[in-house]
């Protein structure tokens, strides 16, 4: 799979899983970044559960969330907090590639 493909893949678990599937466009992972820590400044002003509950469906690691939570600003929450949901649905889209050849 290419990088490409990788990030195509990502944006659309990120579509589902966090937008209620409405589309984004991103021409790479920076913008993804940009496009998902805006979501997440958004929801931790108007809607801090709903944030909670994205994050434990999507299993990002308690830890991690709460060392993020520990940050001085919304904005560097927002941007830590959209790394590690990155990181983890392209976890979830490598693995799922990985394993549909078989």
């Amino acid at each position: 799979m290419s990088k490409l493909e990788f990030l195509e893949e990502t944006t659309a678990q990120i579509c589902k899983d966090i937008f209620q599937g409405q589309l984004l466009v991103a021409p790479d992972f920076a913008e993804l970044h940009i496009i998902l820590a805006n979501k997440i400044l958004q929801l931790l002003s108007e809607d801090i559960n709903q944030l909670m509950n994205i994050l434990y469906r999507l299993d990002i690691s308690e830890t991690k969330v709460k060392q993020t939570f520990k940050l001085l600003s919304k904005e560097d929450i927002a941007t830590q907090l959209a790394e590690l949901i990155i990181q983890r649905e392209l976890q979830k889209v490598e693995t799922r590639s990985k394993y549909s050849g078989l």
